[in-house]
């Protein structure tokens, strides 16, 4: 977790700092903690192309996104997957062959020959029939069997979003994150089935109980649960969550396409103090410190929590 003034301020050693040592310090830390969250995010998007290519044998284009990857892969699959071109070809030839030698026997334009023929042509025409028919139910196993490798992909790489910037709190070993961030994925995937819907022309995944349903997070507008938001549940506990609730004067949670829930600071009496709550609700809620969003967002939080009219420190 990045370096706050509060740590640093409680340290003896470190109280002579002035206020630009101790923002010049915290500004480094925060740097470094997006670093290592963006280096986590590197790692696992390769991990994602590793296992497609094991699972396809198909390579990774220079500079191809790690999903555009996945999609295309899976396309180029279902395409191999429909079965033999060129045997399909050569059965339309002997459906066609049939067809006219039984045409002259009727008209009487046929000999002994010409029925040996047709009973060859057929016999061939039978042949290819159970060949493709053989080879196109052992493609669409292959197909069946890819699909689910792709999906576990697909589903770890939602998993591996969603946690990359979980934050716990104090005490806890990397080893034992590891092992509680399984747990709880393993817990949800025990009730909850993952499904792709359609979503402004994008495929989102969405989680469906025994029933069937879309689960719906009553917390967030009844919007379809993210894996981010069941994994924050399951964590509760263990995870920092920050503080978060209404402030006072604005709009409920959820309200408008562009609505921002703000964090209560009415508690802090620096403007130090109220950055501190802002950045941690900003990173319980996914973004990024760092990027344009993070500092969007960081703005108006702080404007419409009056945050410039406290004392610095």
């Amino acid at each position: 977790m990045a370096l706050t003034p509060e740590v640093l301020k409680a340290n003896e050693a470190l109280t002579e700092l002035t206020d630009d040592q101790v923002a010049a310090i915290t500004t480094l830390s925060v740097n470094d903690e997006t670093v290592v969250i963006n280096t986590k995010i590197g790692e696992h998007h390769g991990n994602i192309e590793k296992d497609v290519l094991e699972s396809s044998g198909v390579a990774k284009a220079e500079g191809e996104k790690s999903f555009d990857y996945m999609k295309r892969v899976i396309g180029e699959f279902k395409t191999s997957a429909t079965g033999s071109t060129a045997l399909q070809t050569e059965i339309d030839t002997y459906k066609t062959k049939v067809a006219d030698l039984e045409s002259k026997i009727e008209k009487g334009q046929g000999d002994q020959a010409t029925v040996q023929k047709l009973r060859d042509t057929e016999a061939n025409l039978a042949a290819l029939q159970t060949q493709y028919d053989t080879d196109k139910q052992g493609w669409t196993t292959k197909e069946k069997e890819f699909q689910g490798q792709i999906t576990g992909i697909q589903v770890n790489a939602e998993f591996g979003k969603a946690t990359s910037g979980i934050k716990f709190k104090a005490g806890y070993p990397e080893g034992v994150q590891k092992t509680l961030i399984d747990s709880a994925t393993s817990g949800i995937l025990a009730t909850a089935k993952p499904d792709w819907v359609d979503a402004d022309g994008k495929k989102v995944m969405v989680f469906r109980g025994a029933d069937g349903e879309i689960m719906r997070n009553t917390a967030n507008g009844l919007k379809p649960y993210t894996a981010a938001e069941l994994i924050s549940e399951k964590l509760k506990d263990v995870i920092d969550l920050g503080q978060k609730k209404p402030g006072t004067g604005t709009k409920p949670p959820g309200t408008g396409p562009d609505a921002i829930e703000l964090v209560e600071v009415a508690g802090a009496k620096t403007q130090v103090e109220a950055d501190s709550i802002i950045s941690k609700y900003l990173l319980q809620q996914g973004e990024l410190r760092g990027t344009a969003s993070f500092a969007e967002k960081q703005a108006e939080i702080r404007e419409k929590n009056g945050v410039s009219k406290l004392p610095m420190r």
